[in-house]
Order: C-alpha cells, then structure tokens, then sequence
C-alpha cells in the first residue's frame, strides 16, 4: 500500500524499501522513515 505525498520524489522515498537493509536507519539510500504514526529524515 503506498502512502500519500505532495510529490512524485516525495512519494518515491517514502515508499522506498532496500532490498539489502532491513532496517530503514542501517540504509545509505533511506531518506524518509515513514510509520503509522509519522514520517521522519532518516
């Protein structure tokens, strides 16, 4: 399920997933964490 964003780019990192990290924060490409409850700068 893709989460809302005011842009494409936006959208793109927010929807990011590695296919090498599983966690977001250990990922040098991950820029945004996103939770149900808020998003971040990773």
């Amino acid at each position: 399920m893709e989460k809302e964003a005011c842009c494409e780019t936006m959208k793109y990192h927010i929807n990011y997933k590695c296919d090498i990290h599983k966690n977001p924060f250990d990922c040098p490409d991950a820029v945004i964490y996103s939770s149900k409850k808020r998003k971040s700068l990773v």
